[in-house]
């Protein structure tokens, strides 16, 4: 094959490779930002949340009757 072929050969796979790198580290930070997000979110649920079973019948009616209030 011809040299100047090559290295112009081996000067594109370079630059597809440092492309494919960047695009790659940009994911990755993507990823962990919304893998960080939805950890807060769970975190955020689980502090706020309340089981149903613990809710004795009256304050069950009293809140729906609460959101039906607030329709």
């Amino acid at each position: 094959m011809d040299e100047k072929l090559v290295q112009r050969y081996v000067d594109m796979l370079s630059g597809k490779l440092n492309e494919i790198n960047q695009e790659n580290v940009l994911l990755k930070a993507k990823l962990s930002l919304a893998t960080e997000e939805i950890t807060l979110l769970k975190q955020a649920n689980q502090e706020t949340s309340v089981k149903s079973s613990d809710w004795t019948q009256e304050e069950v009616e009293d809140d729906n009757s609460n959101k039906a209030k607030k329709k």
